[in-house]
């Protein structure tokens, strides 16, 4: 009776320990399947952030590279109206300079004059 009772037993024990193994494994499953079910969205949305991020990016690219452009296009006005200016008052200095000239000459001319007149 003693083994049959013992016998019993076991079946008890393997026939409970099986419930909790069963148990435990269909716990580990459904934990699981949340966890994965729960980080997808999260994947989902650091794709689409980074989508956002890089569509920024090129936004970003696009609009520094206009600046750019603006800003050399400007620089170039810049640079050519300073040599216009540059031009412009080397003309001045070219004439004024011969206007120079042409006073220096009149007056040794007339102080030429004069001293012969003198003799």
């Amino acid at each position: 009776m003693k083994a049959k009772s013992e016998l019993i037993e076991r079946k008890k024990l393997y026939k409970d320990g099986k419930v909790w193994v069963s148990a435990l494994i269909a716990s580990a499953t459904l934990a699981g399947g949340m966890v994965l079910t729960s980080s997808v969205p999260d994947v989902h949305a650091s794709v689409v952030a980074q989508a956002g991020v890089q569509s920024s990016s090129a936004t970003d690219y696009q609009q520094q590279l206009s600046d750019w452009n603006n800003s050399e296009a400007a620089y170039e006005a810049a640079q050519s109206s300073a040599a216009q200016e540059v031009a412009s008052q080397s003309a001045a200095n070219s004439e004024s300079v011969a206007n120079y000239q042409n006073e220096l000459a009149n007056e040794v001319a007339a102080q030429k004059a004069a001293n012969s007149a003198a003799y």
